[in-house]
């Protein structure tokens, strides 16, 4: 039993507590809304930016062939994927939403896209996604779990993990031994998929502290954006262990000499 579907049964069996609506519980469902997320540039339901999801499925088949590898290995956390930056404004986010809106598409693949940035918080502002409790509630708290926490959507496969309460110990809670049960939880399901949009390396330390749960991270490199020292300083903070991949995002086609694609549009 996946994650996804025993966070649905769980939500089935416990009642809310009195006066409480299910859109203020822990639990709820956010309809997205699907053409605002088109006009912000992102793929859901969008023929015409056919290009851009030839792009996003390489990326794609590469995370789930690598996330295979596992082989019932919790420890390395294969299927969860972190999207970072060296420093902010290089479409981090822009990536993150779109590789789980396109991982989502798969018929065998449950995506959770979770909010890793716990001040500036790029996915909820961009999906609309508003929650009061989150995975740092869950850590903070003995009467909340996991399955409590996570927000289905109105797009199949895809639920979103929100950060929950903002507090100045959120470091040593992403540290903590709970966040390693909470996160090695996630990783015993072979066929969900964890997006986490994680803030830049180099504006603040919980990125680096949330790379140490990831297999695989996506680097995002905003052409023009950070100078390549602060590129070889922020990728000496991610872990050996981890699965590295590098995506050149913002860049004109005219100056590249070969093009894979670009990302052209970005929110951070």
């Amino acid at each position: 039993m996946s994650l996804v579907e025993k966070w649905r049964r769980h939500k089935q069996s416990v009642s809310l507590p009195e006066g409480r609506r299910e859109e203020e519980s822990y639990f709820g469902r956010e309809d997205l809304n699907i053409r605002r997320l088109k006009n912000a540039g992102f793929i859901v339901l969008d023929e015409k930016k056919l290009a851009m999801k030839d792009h996003l499925r390489m990326a794609k088949k590469a995370i789930l062939s690598t996330s295979l590898e596992n082989d019932g290995d919790e420890l390395a956390n294969l299927n969860i994927v972190m999207v970072t930056s060296a420093i902010r404004k290089e479409g981090k986010t822009f990536i993150a939403g779109n590789l789980a809106l396109s991982m989502a598409a798969d018929l065998d693949t449950k995506v959770i896209l979770m909010e890793g940035d716990v001040f500036l918080r790029g996915t909820s502002r961009q999906f609309r996604i508003k929650r009061e409790y989150g995975y740092l509630d869950v850590l903070a708290r003995d009467d909340l779990r996991i399955e409590d926490v996570l927000v289905d959507t109105n797009i199949p496969h895809l639920t979103f993990l929100p950060c929950g309460t903002a507090t100045d110990s959120a470091f040593e809670l992403i540290c903590s031994s709970r966040m390693h049960m909470l996160m090695g939880e996630l990783a015993h399901y072979s066929n969900t998929i964890v997006v986490i949009d994680a803030p830049a390396l180099l504006t603040c330390s919980e990125a680096s502290a949330l790379a140490v749960h990831a297999g695989q991270i996506i680097f995002a490199i905003g052409a023009g954006r950070a100078t390549r020292n602060q590129i070889e300083e922020a990728l000496s903070y991610l872990p050996s262990s981890a699965h590295v991949c590098c995506i050149l995002n913002q860049a004109k086609k005219e100056n590249l000499i070969a093009s894979f694609g670009s990302f052209r549009e970005y929110f951070d």
